[in-house]
């Protein structure tokens, strides 16, 4: 079974994305076979966060079509949703002490174990973050060839996006303000495009 990240996701959803083709594909190959594939609670949960977060995405997708994309993949046969179950608690402890993590990446850790919780034998990504996780198989469906560098969530949604005024946080004064500029992201995409 193939599972989706929040990364394939939002470049699925959001059509202005230079990643949408390939997320489009990426959804319908992960199950055009016929076979079960995934996608994680988490990552459904990330995803409304991201694509309605109006610093994020301008515009931000409205709520009732972020609910909506969700419910149309709920509806294609043959999808999973991964929650936790009896076999997930040990292999996520198990997953935290071997890798040391801990703050944020507890997040990225829940993902992988569900997946092998669930027996996902690989999950598509975009999210670098992943590599953490050497029991978890990943590809990145984002690129054709050769070794993709992958990305954070907030790589992927500045580098798809195309939007102008997408934040990048500065720190002023101890507190985190949204600052767009243009400089930021066009490297931000030149990191992608390597």
């Amino acid at each position: 079974m193939i599972a989706l990240d929040t990364t394939i996701l939002v470049a699925l959803h959001r059509v202005e994305s230079i990643h949408h083709p390939s997320a489009l594909a990426a959804y319908r190959d992960a199950g055009g076979d016929g076979a079960a594939w995934a996608i994680p609670w988490p990552c459904v949960h990330e995803f409304l966060g991201v694509v309605t977060h109006p610093r994020i995405f301008s515009p931000a997708t409205p709520i009732d079509i972020a609910l909506s994309a969700i419910d149309s993949w709920r509806a294609r046969p043959n999808t999973r949703l991964l929650s936790e179950d009896d076999t997930y608690w040990p292999i996520l402890v198990d997953l935290v002490r071997a890798g040391a993590i801990a703050g944020p990446r507890i997040h990225d850790a829940r993902i992988a174990a569900l997946c092998l919780a669930h027996g996902v034998r690989e999950l598509w990504t975009a999210d670098r973050d992943f590599s953490r996780f050497p029991k978890l198989r990943t590809r990145n469906p984002l690129v054709s060839s050769g070794s993709p560098r992958l990305l954070t969530v907030e790589e992927s949604a500045v580098a798809s996006s195309g939007a102008r005024d997408l934040p990048v946080l500065k720190r002023r004064a101890g507190k985190a303000k949204p600052k767009v500029t243009r400089a930021i992201v066009d490297r931000i995409r030149d990191k992608v495009a390597r």
